[in-house]
């Protein structure tokens, strides 16, 4: 790599004892053009000509230097701090190790320089260095030993997959892994490739694969490996889960043998390949896709056709620069008959990276976040592929044009073909949870170590020791223990169903309606924790290079791709209220009127005697998981007599549930938090101090979601206004009582400095 003026500008000697005023040039943010090109002058004074072009080029008003280049002085500087090189340096209001000699010109120029200008702004100097000072941001504080076992905590959360985790860790600490800022889109995905291809050398894309095709057989381990790069980088994440997840995925879980040789090239990244279902004008509507694959009987082959714009391909993951074949999902079209949706391989570029024949690609261009993946639209112009092009595990078209399936229902058989991606699900979860833990972390890390105000004579209060601070980020900490626990119960709850013993179809049934509401209500949680950790950290929550910017633009994504949370709220709902049955729409008038009829006679028959006072058993886990339970069962309840009642009045299922969408996403809320609970409740803890603060966790939990949602409580009948008020009490008591164990909890996550990277929580 050529060398650059600022790798030029870090390795000088003679220019070290400067770097700290350097970066506070551009880090501070209130040195005018003019004092800028002043503290060059003086700098010059003491440094021969080469130094001075370098300053000159580094301090010209007119081009200030790149985000990315202020972060690499930052590091340099910091390094220096950690390598304990050369005495400390007072001059710019802070105590500043630095490499090198120190000699009386410069000390008395860098003096000069403090009088003339003043001192730097004291909180961004100090996340710069993090040594102790008088700043508001003080180092981080020891948090001591805990009262638990921190190691035995760790490892509960690492689950069976500890070593994956820490290899994923391992890898992304690398320095190549580093995060960059004010990078272009065109090197974010080249970028982003490049650590793709790094993670396929490791053979973590081949974790899930089964051996016979070249895998790991372990999809368990690929599980685990994509929640952890959610405490890395969210496109790689993203574009890992495209290629590995979906595309290898669709190939070996739709196709057959015939198929299963593409497989073992694509765990090594040849070919790229996306996974082209969304549509413009049909997002969720996966059963209403318009792209046509027409059977011709003349070769036994298909036309992949896109008939109108909204039937264009968009938002696919690795369509835009990279991806040379696609898994599509199309109508198949045999001659009068349609039998709805299939998955096709369709190659889209050629060998030299050309679009295909009748293939036109496009670039999505600049997105919200997510920049590192190239995603792009496909239109389809009558393309043609041969037979073998379905993958036919679920459905196939034989030599003379005959098609058979085994699931004789269409329905059914839509419903099993997605069905097979529901990992996808479980996957998403998972990451956007790892998302919430880097959040937590840096913020509750930032809260222990940053000052404002004072409450007692001294230094000021640190913000963990606020009420107000700690409610905001303590119930959203003790959230995100609970999905964790969740997801890792839903990973092997998954693996089991992927072996042949685990895997009946009504099993698989009720854990597609779990894990569509676990996917949309952990990503809606994470989406507010990461925005109220940004808020929490202030400005320095805003800087790019504390990272929680980039966090909440990439996992806002996260609520729409995999299917839309809303629309997945209500597929749980519907999960709930038919139980085994394989679709809410095959249910007829009449036996959905008699199915609900015993479901609303089944809950009135089991409810339990409303609770009027949480009292002085608020803080009991039983108690806290008995009003997610009765606010669950009651919610259902009410969702079935309303859909009830419009079937007798005549309307059908389909229509009768539209009506009452906004209720069915709030049972769903309440079934998944319930759930949340008790997976977290089911972990197997053995030592009893630790078991004491995650019992005081899961409660904090509970009786947050209650105490957001009091009026719901209070209007039926669930609570009275005193124990509405207990409720809220023991939230802000076991606030106070886990703010000592914040610290502990969160590094126990085990995300180390490289990856989390963000200064004000290192």
């Amino acid at each position: 790599m050529t060398e650059t003026a600022l790798d030029r500008l870090i390795s000088d000697e003679r220019l070290r004892p400067f770097l700290p005023l350097l970066y506070m040039a551009w880090a501070d943010g209130e040195l005018t053009p003019g004092e800028i090109t002043e503290l060059c002058d003086r700098i010059g004074d003491v440094v021969d000509a080469d130094c001075r072009e370098l300053l000159d080029g580094w301090l010209d008003p007119n081009h200030p230097p790149r985000a990315h280049d202020v972060a690499r002085l930052a590091t340099a500087i910091r390094t220096d701090v950690h390598d304990g090189h050369g005495p400390d340096l007072d001059s710019i209001g802070l105590a500043v190790r630095l490499a090198g000699p120190l000699d009386e010109e410069v000390v008395a120029s860098l003096r000069e320089m403090e009088e003339s200008f003043g001192p730097f702004e004291a909180s961004a100097t100090s996340a710069l260095v993090a040594l102790p000072t008088e700043s508001t941001i003080a180092p981080l504080p020891d948090p001591g030993r805990p009262e638990f076992d921190g190691k035995a905590l760790r490892a509960l959360l690492n689950g069976p997959h500890g070593d994956v985790k820490d290899k994923v860790w391992s890898i992304c600490s690398r320095p190549e892994f580093a995060y960059q800022y004010d990078i272009s889109i065109s090197d974010y995905r080249r970028q982003v490739l490049g650590w793709l291809q790094a993670l396929a050398d490791e053979g973590l894309g081949a974790l899930g694969t089964p051996a016979e095709l070249a895998g790991a057989g372990d999809p368990g381990g690929f599980l685990a490996a994509f929640g952890t790069l959610g405490h890395h980088d969210l496109s790689l994440l993203t574009k890992f889960g495209v290629q590995f997840g979906l595309f290898v995925g669709a190939v070996q879980r739709l196709g057959t043998a015939k198929h299963h040789d593409l497989v073992t090239g694509a765990l090594q990244l040849d070919p790229l390949g996306c996974f082209a279902m969304t549509e413009t004008g049909h997002g969720s509507n996966v059963a209403g896709l318009e792209t046509t694959a027409t059977y011709i009987p003349s070769t036994g082959g298909y036309e992949i056709h896109t008939p109108n714009p909204l039937a264009r391909k968009d938002y696919i993951g690795g369509a835009a620069e990279h991806a040379t074949v696609a898994v599509v999902f199309a109508q198949l079209r045999m001659g009068d008959l349609g039998h709805g949706i299939h998955a096709f391989l369709v190659p889209i570029r050629t060998e030299h990276g050309e679009p295909a024949s009748g293939v036109a690609i496009g670039d999505d261009g600049a997105k919200a976040g997510l920049n590192g993946v190239d995603n792009g639209h496909l239109t389809f112009d009558r393309v043609r592929v041969d037979g073998e092009a379905l993958l036919n595990r679920f459905a196939s078209v034989d030599g003379e044009g005959r098609y058979s399936s085994d699931i004789t229902s269409p329905n059914r058989r839509f419903f099993t073909t997605l069905g097979t991606l529901v990992g996808g699900r479980v996957s998403v979860a998972s990451g956007a949870v790892s998302v919430a833990e880097s959040a937590l972390t840096i913020a509750l890390r930032y809260a222990t170590r940053r000052r404002q105000f004072q409450t007692t004579p001294g230094p000021e209060t640190s913000l963990i020791d606020y009420p107000s601070h700690r409610q905001r980020l303590l119930p959203r900490l003790a959230a995100t223990y609970a999905y964790h626990f969740a997801c890792a119960e839903a990973v092997a709850e998954y693996v089991g169903l992927e072996s042949d013993a685990g895997d009946t179809g009504e099993a698989r049934r009720v854990f597609e309606g779990r894990a569509a509401g676990l996917k949309a209500f952990a990503t809606w949680h994470t989406m507010d924790t990461v925005q109220e950790c940004r808020e929490a950290c202030g400005g320095q929550g805003y800087m790019a290079i504390n990272r929680l910017g980039s966090m909440r633009d990439d996992v806002d994504v996260f609520t729409t791709f995999e299917g839309d949370n809303t629309v997945l709220a209500q597929l749980l709902a519907k999960s709930l209220l038919t139980e085994h049955h394989s679709s809410f729409e095959d249910l007829t008038p009449g036996r959905l009127l008699r199915y609900l009829r015993d479901r609303v006679s089944s809950f009135a028959t089991t409810n339990l005697p409303v609770i009027g006072s949480v009292g002085g058993d608020r803080t009991d886990p039983e108690v806290a998981g008995l009003l997610l339970d009765r606010r669950r069962d009651l919610s259902l309840e009410k969702l079935a007599q309303r859909i009830q009642r419009r079937v007798t009045d005549g309307r059908d299922a389909s229509e009768a549930f539209t009506e009452v969408q906004s209720h069915a996403v709030e049972t769903a809320r309440a079934a998944t938090e319930a759930y949340v609970y008790a997976a977290m409740r089911r972990a197997n803890v053995d030592d009893p101090a630790l078991s004491e603060i995650l019992d005081d966790v899961s409660v904090l939990y509970a009786l947050w979601r209650v105490e957001e949602d009091l009026g719901w409580f209070l209007t039926h009948g669930l609570l009275t206004a005193g124990g509405a008020k207990a409720v809220r009490s023991s939230v802000a008591t076991l606030c106070d009582e886990l703010a000592p164990h914040a610290r502990h909890l969160v590094d126990a996550f085990g995300i180390p400095d490289e990856v989390l990277a963000a200064p004000i929580a290192l």
